[in-house]
């Protein structure tokens, strides 16, 4: 089948795919004095946890005296430019953020009404140039006018597209431009300060556990992923860990496309960690190269033996019975201060613990998600369900006592049977969510009252045995 065809025809492949080489022979934007990243003196980025960055990028420039325009190459493609700021000895007039990179649809979208150079192989397999008008792309499938015949260019062609210059609003790298009016002329260094979207930290920790579940190794790991379209090399890099409030605008979201990450894992020194209002700050102890669409893991903590507390809980409800056997929850608890060999603030994220099996073989036995933890508080990891401790309940009593039009009072007694299949014992913490109207009237153990609608029973249960726990209370 030839590769051109008639107009017809277009409307069917215009999802087609289009592939096509570029070749430029001119460009329009000579006039505008380019500041690359070859001539940068210093990169500083500070990240906070929500998807948003404070970018610092210094760089030389030739300049003259006067007013004159400058292109600021490769800043972020998601940068906020209304917070972009410019320093040094000159005074910005006008600024553009020029996010429209060149590529092969963009020229054809920008090259519509105007001639191109058609390279095509004609039936000897020469190459034949025709001058041509782009009529319309249609993402994949371009309209041109070839002579007196409309064709249609779809992803196999066997040829390519000459355009004869770059479009003014196309760059090869996201750019900001500026009209500025500088004090002198020569050498300068400018420093443009600016947020952006698209880069963002988390911390994630991995725990492993002792042989009898009593210390744990933490190491903390600090995760960059960089999704920007540029890429910050050697840059000081500063992490911020609290939640900084921000004010949203009321307009939709872009989408974007997913793209694949490349990770890689650096092992240094701890940060330095300092106080900054009310957060905390972490700076890497040496610079840091985060790639585009790179995802990157720092080691920023490691604590050894932390002293840790496996607790087991189980949440009634209601006054039910429940013949089936519930598993309880399983948890570790341990104290972020320094006599647990950590007491520094801990950063919100992931917690992953590994546990040993008979062959001394790592085994993952849960995860948890905790919250920025300051020096001296708990640490509360929910690890999943015991499979060994179980509870059954039974309602022994609902007997109605009084009854008015707006009040109905009844005592109602429980029992739950725990049982506990380990090699060794263990203690359940048993909640009972109860009205606030309540009063318990008699128990096989002594209840604390967590809260005015929650009582809290520690249930001993021996090694391979079990544990009956019995209450009634008056209700209404």
């Amino acid at each position: 089948m030839r590769h051109v065809t008639q107009i017809f025809w277009a409307a069917s492949a215009a999802a087609a795919s289009i592939a096509m080489s570029a070749s430029v022979i001119s460009t329009s934007a000579q006039a505008q004095t380019m500041v690359t990243a070859q001539t940068r003196d210093a990169l500083a980025i500070t990240i906070y946890n929500n998807d948003l960055a404070m970018v610092r990028d210094s760089r030389f420039v030739k300049l003259p005296k006067g007013r004159s325009a400058l292109g600021f190459e490769e800043v972020s493609a998601r940068i906020m430019p209304q917070t972009a700021a410019l320093s040094g000895a000159v005074k910005v007039i006008e600024q553009n953020f020029d996010f429209d990179l060149i590529g092969p649809q963009s020229l054809l979208d920008k090259a519509v009404g105007q001639e191109v150079t058609l390279y095509r192989e004609d039936d000897d397999g020469d190459m034949e140039a025709r001058d041509a008008v782009v009529l319309a792309n249609n993402g994949g499938a371009a309209v041109l006018k070839v002579g007196n015949q409309i064709e249609v260019i779809q992803g196999d062609f066997p040829g390519r597209i000459v355009f004869k210059k770059i479009p003014d609003n196309l760059r090869a790298k996201p750019t900001l431009s500026m009209t500025i009016e500088a004090e002198r002329s020569g050498d300068q260094r400018l420093e443009l300060a600016y947020l952006t979207n698209g880069i963002r930290w988390s911390a994630d920790y991995v725990g492993s556990l002792s042989k009898d579940e009593t210390l744990l190794d933490l190491t903390g790991l600090i995760t960059l992923t960089n999704n920007t379209g540029v890429a910050f090399a050697d840059a000081k890099t500063q992490l911020i860990a609290g939640d900084v409030n921000r004010v949203y605008a009321d307009t939709r979201r872009r989408d974007y496309e997913a793209v694949s990450m490349s990770v890689a894992r650096v092992e240094r020194s701890a940060p330095q960690r300092e106080a900054v209002g009310d957060y905390h700050m972490y700076t890497l102890p040496e610079p840091t190269t985060i790639a585009d669409k790179q995802t990157k893991q720092v080691t920023f903590m490691t604590a050894a033996s932390v002293p840790v507390e496996k607790v087991y809980s189980y949440n009634a409800y209601s006054f039910s019975t429940v013949k089936e056997p519930q598993n309880v929850q399983s948890a570790l608890e341990f104290k972020n201060d320094t006599a647990s060999n950590l007491g520094i603030p801990l950063p919100k994220g992931v917690v992953r613990i590994y546990g040993t099996d008979s062959e001394g073989s790592a085994q993952f036995v849960g995860e948890d998600r905790i919250r920025h933890t300051a020096e001296g508080n708990d640490v509360d990891l929910t690890m999943g369900k015991a499979f060994d401790v179980t509870v059954t309940s039974r309602k022994v009593e609902d007997t109605l006592v009084s009854k008015t039009r707006t009040r109905e009072i009844r005592d109602i007694a429980m029992a739950y049977t725990l049982k506990n299949a380990k090699e060794a014992p263990v203690t359940v913490e048993l909640y009972q969510r109860v009205g606030r109207n309540s009063e318990l009237l008699e128990s096989s153990l002594t209840a604390a009252e967590d809260d005015a609608s929650t009582l809290r029973f520690n249930v001993a249960i021996p090694a391979k045995g079990e544990t009956v726990l019995t209450f009634k209370l008056r209700q209404g």
